[in-house]
């Protein structure tokens, strides 16, 4: 009996213990930068992908845009109530797009989108100028009854490169600013995929794209 009592008080105090450490791991793995950075980001004007003539801001016009859990978002309509904002995307001279599994090209225009990346060092953990890190992208919108993706997901016999983020400017907390632009050469290309927003058919690879462009992120 005695012996059942020391083990039943052995196993609560490994339980208290094991109470004590957990959360202070999990903690440890989320790292520094678990807080929101908002963003200011503007596109340079004469690329593939450019912005609607206005800066985009966090929290604004319902926009998200900032760098958290060491990734990138861009979200023109981030809530409920559309606040009007938009990227263009052109395929003008961005390569050959090809139907498949009766699933069309998209026009492209004025879009609502949705940016993201993954992987990759995290942008706000560079401190000097010049200092990158290359992440996979990519950027998604719905145009008719089909979801579109620009995909830079470094996939080798596509050659679909990534996007590196470099920092552009920086202070005594570190880098202040980025550009953010896809790899050059033969790996600056992204691929095209897209899937319907109904049915059960699976995500289509539609072709290879050259669709440059240049982001200049900046703190709030």
């Amino acid at each position: 009996m005695r012996v059942n009592r020391f083990i039943g008080r052995l196993l609560v105090a490994v339980g208290l213990l094991a109470l004590l450490i957990v959360p202070a791991a999990f903690a440890q793995k989320a790292g520094p930068n678990t807080s929101s950075i908002p963003l200011n980001v503007d596109f340079a004007p004469e690329y593939s992908v450019t912005g609607d003539g206005q800066v985009y801001s966090d929290a604004y016009q319902n926009v998200r845009v900032e760098i958290y859990y060491s990734q990138f978002y861009l979200d023109t309509n981030e809530n409920k109530g559309d606040g009007g904002r938009r990227v263009n995307i052109s395929f003008v001279g961005a390569g050959t797009c090809t139907p498949a599994n009766g699933v069309p090209c998209p026009q492209g225009g004025a879009l609502d989108v949705y940016i993201a990346t993954q992987a990759g060092a995290d942008p706000a953990q560079l401190k000097q100028v010049g200092e990158s890190t290359q992440k996979r992208l990519a950027i998604s919108w719905a145009e008719g009854a089909y979801s579109y993706h620009l995909r830079h997901n470094g996939i080798d016999d596509r050659r679909h490169g990534l996007v590196t983020f470099t920092c552009a400017a920086a202070d005594a907390n570190g880098c202040s600013q980025w550009s953010a632009t896809p790899t050059s050469g033969s790996l600056g290309t992204v691929g095209l995929y897209a899937n319907p927003t109904r049915g059960n058919v699976g995500e289509v690879y539609l072709g290879s794209l050259y669709m440059p462009f240049v982001m200049t992120l900046t703190k709030k």
